[in-house]
């Protein structure tokens, strides 16, 4: 097996979103890692090698990226990268060539920002979060660790979003919000106050339900 190369775990309807963004880059990984597909198909020309028993496999400068999506559960996003961060690979980030990135930007091992996305001045990414398609998140937004913000959600500044958080496709968040771990905002959502943790929240303005 060569080393120093890209592995993408995970290769579902995500999972391909990421793998299209790595080869608009110009990087072509060097397999794919994943039990729901048959070994030996190939995804974009990339070849499916098996599950995820391959990652005891890979050499110790190989990388990997998640390509697990949330539904709206971010877990097995986060498991996966906790499988992978325990067998001893190295976790790295994707940032689709057309989304735009303001100045003092930090991304951490993991993260994932995807075509047309808007990261503006200061925004911070912990590890594994994703940034979806033409989301943009404002000045000095915070996304905590394996949060995922869905296509077209608009993060206004100064937000908060905590650990695993999940906000919803087309979800607006007003400057200065708290988003809690492990909280959902539900699609098209207009949050204009704190959501606390392990909540879910929905409509115009946002407000809790336990369905």
């Amino acid at each position: 097996m060569s080393r120093g190369g890209t592995y993408l775990v995970g290769c579902g309807g995500h999972g391909r979103v990421v793998l299209d963004a790595l080869l608009a880059r110009g990087e072509v990984p060097a397999g794919i890692l994943d039990r729901a597909l048959t070994p030996g198909d190939e995804v974009y020309g990339v070849r499916v090698l098996g599950g995820d028993e391959w990652l005891a496999r890979l050499a110790e400068d190989d990388r990997c990226i998640v390509g697990v999506g949330a539904n709206p559960s971010t877990d097995v996003r986060r498991r996966v990268h906790e499988r992978i961060v325990a067998a001893g690979r190295t976790l790295t980030s994707v940032v689709h060539p057309t989304a735009h990135m303001g100045r003092g930007c930090r991304v951490g091992a993991g993260a994932q920002v995807l075509a047309g996305a808007t990261l503006q001045c200061e925004v911070t990414l912990g590890d594994g979060a994703v940034v979806n398609t033409r989301a943009a998140l404002d000045h000095d937004v915070r996304v905590g660790a394996h949060a995922f913000v869905a296509p077209g959600a608009t993060v206004c500044g100064g937000v908060r979003i905590g650990d695993g958080a999940f906000v919803g496709a087309g979800a607006v968040v007003v400057p200065g919000v708290t988003i809690g771990a492990d909280a959902i905002v539900g699609a098209g959502a207009v949050v204009t106050r704190d959501v606390a943790p392990g909540t879910t929240v929905v409509g115009n303005p946002a407000r809790e339900t336990r369905d």
